[in-house]
């Protein structure tokens, strides 16, 4: 919607918004005449509305008078009705009525209606008059609209709209009423609704002469600044250009528009200096497109494999180095090509060669992996066999220190048996000692017992029982004796074979000592043994681990040599695929033609 508002004329632009601003104007006028309308209506409910109440608060004091036993209540409704027939407001045309909640009339300025009821009194509209006003009343109070008799004309009664206004009076069951016709506040309205028409007829044609002025004055430079603009699009540069004059925005627009003929101006001399510069540019382009199809024939050639397309043909500028440069590219190119080719035969036979020791070295490698696996699996068993014989060697260390400690035990043992040897014999020589006293006794008592004998003998028979005795101990003592002698000489062949005992010990102790010292000496050499045996152990397990990591290293280096086997192929088929690829090249040319060209661009020259 505004892109199309925009769009329209500056004119029309102008007398919309004229419009528009007459469209609000209105309705501005149409909201303050309705407020003015509700205000003066409200302003008439509340003065109709005062009078009521004053009027009711005057029945209210006559009804405390009744209560105060100052009147009776029928005195005090004949006072009421006389107040409410004498109230007069606006003049004389506002009065007050009252009726009971039957419609009774109780007071009201025409005696004619005292007394009567009106229960079934209706405005030309059909509305019940009192019937509303008394419903109203007992609801509290409020207004009522309805039509009344406003004097006739032409003998007809004229009906107009009359504001009412009614409260209860309760102490007597009383309706009050009054009411006020409105047709001065309509009048007065007509009238407001006249004077402000008057007012936006004459605005608006004040608005519509100024629009007009104003679209003329903005509407008129443009369309002669469009008329020149247009001639600047017909090529005029030379023709002034209007209103530059002032500081307004038409003023700022034919600036602009002079700024813009004389960039124009600038511009078709540039132009046209261009245009020159263009037909010289074609001739540029002219011989441009032939030293490209030149270059281009040349790279065909090129890329079919002829690499003795020069071109021949001079040129002039830097054309002419874009020929030599070509020329020397092609030369270039040419031996660069020859290099390959030689370099690819070169890295076929190098790479068949490789292939080949890549090959040997592979298979020996994997011989060497076998080798070094049976020699990984036979260091470990011989490992095995020197830790174990390594601990049997400790095993005999222990036996042999077990042993020497024997032998020296048994060295202790001998010495103390040679000392109880050496005991045995003193305790023999003391016993047989004491053998040879108890021969001394034996032979002493042997002679006692004969001594007794002969005074026994002596005696006679008074001896004899002391001769018996004396026969008895003389036979203990030949007893006694030849059991000394029996012991002396159990004793000195005791003391013989004891002495022949000790010299055997002795020698047994010389023989414990000797293999003591034999016992030491082997455990010394069985530790030494034990030793070297396990430092075997460890360098062992060295080797074995190292032939291990080289068994691994061999695996490795033979996985890498069938990779590199592997290369070696690759790069024989590389090298067999680029010699194939650079057979396409031409390098024949150069007995052929003077620096290795082709005369097809000299043709062209010709």
């Amino acid at each position: 919607m505004l892109q199309k508002l925009f769009s329209f004329r500056i004119a029309t632009k102008i007398y919309a918004l004229i419009a528009t601003f007459l469209l609000l104007a209105m309705a501005a006028t149409w909201v303050i005449l309705t407020q003015v309308d509700r205000n003066a209506y409200t302003m008439r409910e509340a003065h109709i509305r005062d009078i009521v109440s004053t009027t009711v608060s005057q029945l209210d004091a006559l009804n405390k008078r009744v209560e105060a036993g100052e009147m009776t209540l029928e005195e005090a409704k004949a006072e009421g009705a006389f107040v409410l027939g004498a109230v007069r407001y606006d003049g004389v045309s506002g009065y007050m009525f009252a009726s009971d909640y039957e419609a009774k009339v109780v007071a009201h300025p025409r005696p004619d209606l005292m007394g009567k009821s009106q229960w079934n009194l209706q405005d030309p509209n059909g509305n019940y008059l009192f019937r509303d006003m008394i419903e109203i009343a007992k609801q509290g109070g409020g207004t009522h609209y309805y039509l009344w008799q406003n004097g006739t004309v032409d003998d007809e009664p004229v009906f107009d709209t009359k504001l009412s206004y009614a409260l209860p009076f309760e102490p007597w069951g009383w309706m009050i009423g009054t009411g006020a016709f409105v047709d001065d506040i309509e009048a007065m309205n007509a009238d407001l609704r006249m004077t402000i028409g008057k007012v936006i007829l004459a605005g608006l044609a004040f608005v519509l002469l100024l629009g007009g002025l104003v679209a003329r004055s903005v509407s008129r430079p443009v369309n002669r600044l469009q008329a020149r603009m247009q001639g600047l699009a017909d090529g005029d540069f030379e023709a002034e250009v209007p209103y530059t004059g002032g500081r307004t925005e038409i003023a700022s627009m034919a600036k602009s528009i002079t700024t813009f003929r004389d960039a124009l101006k600038n511009k078709a001399e540039v132009e046209a200096r261009e245009e020159t510069a263009r037909a010289e540019r074609d001739a540029q382009a002219k011989l441009q497109q032939e030293v490209v199809a030149d270059l281009a024939e040349g790279l065909n050639h090129v890329a079919s494999g002829d690499l003795n397309a020069r071109i021949e043909k001079e040129y002039t500028g830097a054309y002419e180095v874009l020929r030599q440069d070509y020329n020397k590219t092609i030369d270039t190119l040419r031996s660069l090509i020859g290099d390959i080719i030689g370099v690819s035969k070169e890295i076929d036979t190098r790479s068949r060669g490789i292939h080949s020791s890549a090959q040997r070295v592979a298979e020996s490698s994997e011989v060497t992996a076998t080798t070094l696996e049976q020699t990984s699996a036979a260091l470990e068993d011989l490992t095995a066999t020197v830790s174990r014989a390594a601990d049997s060697a400790e095993e005999v260390n222990g036996i042999v220190a077990g042993a020497s400690a024997s032998a020296k035990s048994s060295g202790e043992v001998v010495e103390q048996a040679v000392d109880a040897m050496s005991a045995i014999e003193n305790s023999s020589t003391s016993i047989a000692n004491i053998t040879g006293v108890i021969d001394d006794i034996a032979f002493q008592t042997n002679l006692l017992a004969l001594n007794a004998g002969v005074e026994a003998a002596r005696a006679g028979e008074s001896g004899q029982g002391f001769a018996v005795v004396a026969s008895e101990v003389r036979a203990l003592a030949g007893r006694a004796s030849e059991a000394a002698s029996e012991i002396k000489q159990l004793i000195k062949t005791s003391g013989e074979e004891v002495s022949r005992g000790g010299k055997l010990v002795d020698g047994a102790g010389e023989a414990l000592g000797e293999i003591a010292e034999s016992v030491s000496q082997i455990t010394s050499h069985v530790a030494n043994i034990t030793s070297g045996t396990r430092e075997q152990s460890m360098s062992l397990t060295e080797i074995n681990e190292a032939v291990a990591e080289l068994d691994r290293s061999s695996q490795q280096n033979t996985a890498m040599f069938q990779d590199t086997l592997r290369d070696s192929e690759v790069l024989t088929q590389k090298a067999q695929e680029l010699a194939k690829r650079v057979e396409h090249f031409t390098l024949a040319a150069e007995k052929e033609a003077p620096k290795g060209g082709q005369t097809f661009n000299s043709r062209r020259a010709a």
